[in-house]
């Protein structure tokens, strides 16, 4: 029972006196640091399903792709056939 007690960061109580305001900064310093890990794995996990998800294309050759689209685009030819106009055709805005 003294361990669910000292895990307990915030506890609040009424009294006829007033109120008193009890904090465990150990506890809440402890929530904020699991926060951090967690947002941690998290950004670390979305880098890896991005490096993972493009593996087989290397940087040079996305680079060399979006150079010949965007010439392609100055060029002034549609890279899309078409389907850029069709999609704004129907959507709304």
């Amino acid at each position: 029972m003294a361990e669910a007690h000292a895990a307990v960061a915030f506890s609040f109580t009424v009294t006829p006196d007033g109120y008193n305001v009890n904090i465990n900064h150990e506890a809440l310093w402890a929530v904020w640091e699991s926060g951090v890990m967690s947002w941690k794995k998290r950004m670390h996990k979305l880098k890896n399903n991005i490096r993972n998800g493009v593996f087989p294309a290397s940087p040079t050759s996305w680079l060399f792709v979006v150079t010949i689209i965007l010439g392609i685009r100055l060029a002034g030819a549609d890279p899309s056939f078409g389907w850029i106009e069709k999609i704004h055709k129907h959507t709304p805005g």
